[in-house]
């Protein structure tokens, strides 16, 4: 049997990757394929609600590397299912995977070398320590700061129960962390070939989200056909 493909969605905060998440996985399903999607973090799971309660700030400050294990633990409680679902030959979308802990956590560190090297650590616990299937696309939406912040606003208040009513959780309400994860993510961009840049605004509009899920189609036809 053809092994599957991992497709991931990223961005920052705000940035519509569940929406884009959404609109592949029912592009490959019209296409035929056998699909499946996966948003993380799982905030009702154990591990998931760890996230949830360091995104309540109910942990104050704590170290990035700590921070990353909990993201970590999260998606190993679905390693199980990812690897069963690549085994059969599907197409998987994820919102988030990885590379989220390489983008958000990383930009908690300012020295370039440090965090390169945090980067790495990243890498060797979730993909060789855990075993998590390695991505095979990458797609990073591009939206400027201040427009993601934006749309943090017009986010679903019951996918965000996991906050309690807040509006934002203690990363989206740091502008200056949405800029330091924008920043990491290009860093990223540039090292990794498996990575792909959607610009999505023009003129510092976004575009439409059909728009935009038209140039994220381009990328996936071509690792599926």
């Amino acid at each position: 049997m053809k092994k599957g493909k991992l497709i991931i969605i990223e961005g920052i905060d705000g940035s519509g990757k569940a929406t884009q998440t959404h609109l592949l996985y029912k592009k490959l399903k019209k296409s035929g394929a056998n699909a499946e999607m996966l948003d993380f973090p799982q905030y009702k799971t154990f591990f998931g609600k760890l996230v949830a309660s360091y995104l309540k700030n109910q942990f104050g400050k704590i170290s990035p590397y700590l921070a990353s294990v909990l993201y970590a633990a999260n998606r190993m409680e679905y390693k199980d299912k990812l690897v069963k679902w690549l085994n059969e030959g599907k197409v998987v979308v994820l919102n988030r995977y990885v590379s989220s802990n390489q983008i958000h956590q990383a930009a908690h560190i300012d020295n370039r070398s440090e965090r390169n090297q945090f980067v790495n650590w990243i890498g060797k616990m979730e993909y060789e320590v855990i075993g998590m299937p390695r991505p095979d696309l990458v797609l990073f939406l591009n939206v400027p700061v201040e427009l993601s912040y934006k749309m943090i606003e017009k986010k679903n208040k019951l996918a965000r129960a996991y906050i309690q009513g807040s509006k934002r959780h203690i990363l989206e309400s740091d502008l200056e962390h949405q800029q330091s994860a924008l920043k990491q993510s290009f860093e990223m961009l540039e090292k990794h070939y498996k990575w792909a840049q959607i610009n999505c605004s023009k003129d510092g509009k976004l575009l439409p989200k059909e728009t935009i899920s038209a140039l994220i189609w381009q990328h996936v036809s071509k690792l599926i056909k």
